[in-house]
C-alpha cells in the first residue's frame, strides 16, 4: 500500500454497517483538520468468514477486532472504527480506545417479517420463531416470553432481514440493535423499541468506539475531538462491568446506563440462558472522570457478584458459551 504522508487509513470491516460507521469517522475527522486526506481500508474478520457456527461458540474475544489491529501493527492504518460492543474489555498490548463517539440509541428493536402485522412479541403465536445470534437478549427474552422458540441467525443486519423477509424461511421476527437500523437507514423497519425491563442492551450498544495505537500520538490527537465525554464515561463504567465479572462478548449481560447531571446511573442483569434464574442491581455515583466510572462499574460487578451472578456464570460457561 502507497501511503501518501498526508493520507492516513482507518481499517473497517467490510459489511455496510462497519462501513457506514467509519465513513462517518472518516467525514468528521475531514472536517476537524485540513492536513490529512481519509481514506478506509476494510477486511474481513474471523467473525465475518465463519457463518456456520453461532457466536458464542467462538472462544476468541477478538473474533470482530484482530484482522483490523493485525492493519494497524503493520503500519497500514492509523486506527480502527468498531461498534464499540464488538470490542474486548480487555486490548492487546499497545492498542487503546482513542475515542468513543456519541451514543445513538442503545435499546433493541424488533423487526418483523414483510407481510406481518405484528406489533410486539406478546402477539406471536406459541412457538413462533425469533432470529437473534445474542445469548443476552435469548435469555432475557426468555425470562418473559417462555412460549416463543429463539433461532440462532447469522449474517450482517441486511443479510439477517434478508433471510426474515423469505417467503420460505420459518422466521417470524428478529432482534437487532436500534443503532444499527438507524445507521443504515432502516428506520422503517423498526416495530417497536424494547424497553429495559424487558431487554437490557448490551455493554457498549449503540456507540462508535475509534481503536488505535498507544504510541501513536498523531492518530491519538486526531481522533480525541470525536470523543463525547458522557458517551465514553457510561461506556468505560458497563467496560468496566463486564470486565470485572470477566465477560466476554458473548455473555448474558444486560446494562443500561443514564446520566442525571454529574450522577451516573448504571443498572445490569444477569440472566441463565433459560431464562430461569437471573441478579439484578443497580448503582449511582457522581462521575467526573475515568477513575470515577472504573470504581461504579466495579462496585456494581461486586454487588452482583454477591447476589449470585458468577454462579449464573460459571453454568453458562460450563454448558459451552
Amino acid at each position: 500500500m502507497n501511503q501518501d504522508k498526508n493520507e492516513l487509513f482507518i481499517a473497517s470491516r467490510r459489511s455496510h454497517l462497519a462501513i457506514a460507521q467509519a465513513d462517518y469517522v472518516s467525514k468528521r475527522l475531514s472536517l476537524l483538520n485540513k492536513t490529512y486526506q481519509f481514506s478506509i481500508v476494510t477486511a474481513d474478520t474471523l467473525g465475518d468468514l465463519v457463518q456456520s457456527k453461532p457466536l458464542y461458540q467462538f472462544e476468541e474475544s477478538t473474533v470482530w477486532t484482530k484482522e483490523l489491529e493485525k492493519l494497524m501493527a503493520d503500519g497500514k492504518c492509523s486506527m480502527a472504527v468498531h461498534s464499540l460492543k464488538d470490542l474486548p474489555t480487555k486490548l492487546p498490548d499497545g492498542f487503546m480506545i482513542g475515542a468513543i463517539l456519541e451514543r445513538l440509541d442503545p435499546t433493541d428493536a424488533l423487526v418483523v417479517k414483510k407481510g406481518l402485522n405484528y406489533k410486539c412479541l406478546e402477539d406471536l403465536p406459541e412457538k413462533s420463531i425469533v432470529g437473534t445470534s445474542s445469548i443476552r437478549r435469548i435469555a432475557q427474552l426468555r425470562r418473559h416470553f417462555p412460549k416463543l422458540l429463539f433461532q440462532d441467525i447469522r449474517g450482517n443486519i441486511t443479510t439477517r432481514i434478508k433471510k426474515l423477509d423469505d417467503p420460505t424461511s420459518l422466521y417470524v421476527c428478529l432482534i437487532l440493535a436500534s443503532s444499527g437500523l438507524l445507521r443504515l437507514g432502516l428506520k422503517d423497519r423498526i416495530v417497536k423499541r424494547f424497553e429495559s425491563s424487558i431487554l437490557m442492551h448490551a455493554v457498549g450498544q449503540g456507540a462508535i468506539g475509534v481503536e488505535v495505537k498507544s504510541d501513536d500520538i498523531v492518530a491519538q490527537d486526531l481522533v480525541k475531538p470525536l470523543n463525547h465525554m458522557q458517551t465514553f464515561l457510561s461506556c468505560l463504567a458497563e467496560r468496566s462491568l463486564m470486565s470485572t465479572l470477566q465477560g466476554g462478548c458473548s455473555v448474558p449481560i444486560g446494562v443500561e446506563t443514564r446520566f442525571n447531571g454529574n450522577l451516573l446511573r448504571i443498572e445490569s442483569i444477569i440472566v441463565s440462558l433459560d431464562g430461569m434464574q437471573s441478579v439484578t442491581s443497580n448503582m449511582s455515583m457522581e462521575v467526573l472522570k475515568e477513575e470515577d466510572a472504573i470504581k461504579l462499574g466495579t462496585l456494581l460487578a461486586n454487588d452482583l457478584i454477591k447476589r449470585g451472578a458468577l454462579e449464573i456464570l460459571k453454568n453458562i460457561k460450563e454448558y459451552g458459551v
